[in-house]
């Protein structure tokens, strides 16, 4: 085997004339791991969390006291609850008071129609049809952090459910007040009445207005709002962005140096050999 030495002439004018291979080594070195390691840590510039939840209205003590709660669908509409949510104030309130700006959008699922009537006639049948509102809602977050979208939609599911709650008792405070008023006026036509049949019909009324609305007072402090989650999607929204460290490219700077030393090396030796 012939030994073949490289003399430090060599290895200079070797490293002399192609220097350039040092650069390109450590070019290719430091993207190729750039390309690697961004892969890995590659995480979306935003990202939009979105729960379905189920509303459940805690009305058992007005059914429980005979008391269709169906008739306080008008007065409990929550597309105004919703509105209110989502509106530019309430918004600005919550992220003062959360210490932090996360966007928040609640909406409802679409609902169905109920048949309300049905009229049959000589010639066809007429039905009637009453749009009711869908249970199911949605709350929506987008985010450049999922924790903060987490936390934010937390928040704000106690918020709504919170308002929503204060919502309902209000409107069911409200018909008990007004048949208080009802009740002040049966007792004024009491203390005027002179006939007792008219007397008798309005004790009647008294004891059943004053029943009405203790059961009204004791619903509202017993009706409640709140959400049971159906299930929660995550997905990532907009560009990405890396987090590649400033070591992946001092790595890819040695590796390529490294590289490249060996194949002028490798260049200086056959230069030895032709000297």
């Amino acid at each position: 085997m012939t030994e073949v030495r490289v003399t430090k002439q060599a290895l200079f004018d070797t490293l002399s004339s192609k220097w350039w291979i040092l650069l390109l080594t450590s070019a290719i070195a430091t993207g190729f791991l750039f390309v690697q390691d961004s892969r890995l840590t590659a995480e979306p510039a935003r990202v939009e969390t979105t729960r379905r939840l189920e509303g459940r209205e805690e009305l058992s003590s007005l059914v429980a006291l005979e008391i269709d709660a169906q008739a306080f669908a008008p007065i409990l509409s929550i597309g105004g609850e919703i509105a209110r949510f989502n509106s530019e104030p309430a918004k600005l309130e919550r992220n003062a008071a959360n210490g932090f700006d996360v966007d928040l959008l609640v909406s409802q699922v679409p609902g169905d129609f109920n048949v309300v009537n049905r009229e049959v006639t000589e010639r066809n049948t007429v039905y009637s049809y009453v749009s009711v509102g869908s249970g199911i809602f949605t709350l929506t977050c987008t985010e450049a952090s999922e924790r903060d979208c987490s936390r934010a939609l937390d928040i704000g599911v106690a918020e709504f459910e919170t308002s929503r709650s204060a919502a309902i008792q209000a409107s069911i405070a409200a018909v008990a007040d007004i048949l208080e008023a009802r009740l002040m006026a049966v007792r004024e036509l009491i203390s005027a009445s002179t006939s007792d049949t008219a007397l008798l019909a309005q004790r009647q009324m008294e004891a059943e207005l004053f029943s009405q609305i203790s059961v009204l007072r004791s619903a509202a402090r017993d009706a409640a709002f709140s959400f049971k989650l159906i299930d929660e999607r995550v997905e990532p929204k907009s560009a990405t962005v890396t987090s590649v460290t400033t070591s992946t490219y001092f790595l890819g700077l040695i590796l390529g140096l490294i590289i490249g030393g060996l194949i002028i090396l490798q260049f200086a030796v056959l230069r030895s050999r032709h000297s």
